[in-house]
């Protein structure tokens, strides 16, 4: 049985989303109104969505307005959100990427954001989530509204003491009740340096890929270990990003165990192909260390 972790890296939960919380907090102050959300994302909640479960995966939360969509690997289309403020926490980047589905936000819109961090090396792009089912419209009135169907593009207030359907409301009770969170440190994008890289790498092995079952964006593979240069190389559902593997492929790959999945080290060079032009000095360097 494939792992749980890659379904949820291929993205394959828009049509079956399953979304834990771990925290549930039955004395909140500040109480969600019952929606039945209407839209082809189908959710199914392992526990009860309350406001503490949405602060207890949220990293930071923005007001921001949706500019643009980049495909994530080539494929995923994920929102380009330019923040206009930061309410709780902080984001990498002024302009971030928010993965939903398209029918739930809408261009050149302002949203309250509640992101939750998706750090996968398999993507080329650091991007966010936000739960499908509690999408925050910012009316410029400064009222806050609840999306309740993608399709009708009908809202409602999302909670039930009305001082807090305010943008200023929800801003002082967010800053007078929710602790803030550490930074989050994204997974680096390279590390330039080859024995940084390497001392950062649990296995470094040169591999040929016999089989491609494709998920979409992700893919696991069947694959013959060639050499290994470091760590034993016995990796079950070894994922990949699609578009940067074929069939009968030849590549040194460097991998790190995290959370007990082994992961690329970095996004962009821990899986080098024969057809790279920095192939020629990974193989001189990896040669040179065995």
């Amino acid at each position: 049985m494939k792992k749980k972790w890659l379904w949820l890296a291929s993205l394959g939960f828009l049509s079956a989303l399953i979304i834990v919380f771990f925290v549930i907090n039955k004395k909140d102050k500040i109480i969600l109104t019952e929606v039945n959300m209407v839209s082809s994302t189908m959710g199914v909640l392992e526990k009860e969505l309350t406001f503490s479960s949405l602060m207890e995966d949220a990293n930071a939360v923005v007001v921001g307005k949706v500019v643009g969509t980049t495909l994530l690997n080539g494929e995923k289309p994920a929102f380009s959100v330019k923040i206009q403020e930061h309410i709780y926490g902080e984001t990498d980047d002024d302009t971030v990427l928010v993965y939903l589905d398209e029918e739930l936000i809408e261009q050149d819109e302002k949203y309250v954001f509640f992101l939750e961090p998706f750090d996968s090396p398999i993507y080329d792009d650091f991007f966010y989530l936000n739960h499908p089912e509690f999408i925050i419209k910012l009316e410029e009135n400064n009222q806050l509204l609840r999306l309740k169907d993608a399709f009708e593009k009908t809202y409602e207030q999302p909670f039930v003491e009305t001082q807090y359907n305010t943008l200023t409301g929800l801003k002082q009770y967010i800053h007078e009740n929710i602790k803030t969170k550490p930074p989050y440190v994204p997974i680096p994008n390279e590390i330039y340096d080859l024995q940084d890289l390497m001392d950062e790498s649990d296995i470094v092995a040169e591999i040929t890929i016999e089989k491609i079952e494709n998920e979409g964006s992700v893919s696991v593979v069947d694959y013959t270990v060639l050499e290994t240069y470091k760590g034993k190389f016995h990796v079950e559902d070894l994922l990949l990003p699609s578009h940067k593997i074929k069939r009968n492929g030849q590549y040194i790959i460097f991998l790190k165990k995290d959370d007990g999945e082994w992961l690329l080290t970095t996004r962009h060079n821990s899986l080098i192909s024969t057809n790279d032009k920095n192939y020629r000095d990974y193989m001189a360097f990896v040669q040179g260390i065995k």
